[in-house]
């Protein structure tokens, strides 16, 4: 089994982004409600995506649901990773 081209780059991409997200939080006056509050602006722009998409056609859902589903993923653990971060 072989990863795809341009794996590694975007799991390096994906491990910065989150650690640059963690680090942002933690520099604010409330590092969890910024945390929840950038999971939740990741989540909402991905429903905005995926619905924006799909209006526009069948090929443009599928795209605008993988990057809505990407973006979940992405920031899902931004919470907990901030929560560890804190030591609660």
């Amino acid at each position: 089994m072989s990863f795809p081209d341009g794996h590694d780059r975007l799991c390096a991409i994906e491990w910065l982004v989150q650690r640059l997200a963690v680090e942002h939080c933690l520099r604010t006056p409330d590092p969890i409600v910024a945390a929840e509050h950038l999971k939740a602006a990741g989540e909402d722009y991905g429903t905005l995506v995926f619905t924006s998409a799909i209006k526009a056609g069948t090929a443009e859902g599928m795209t605008g649901l993988d990057i809505s589903t990407a973006l979940a993923f992405l920031v899902q653990n931004i919470p907990d990773d901030v929560r560890a971060a804190l030591g609660t």
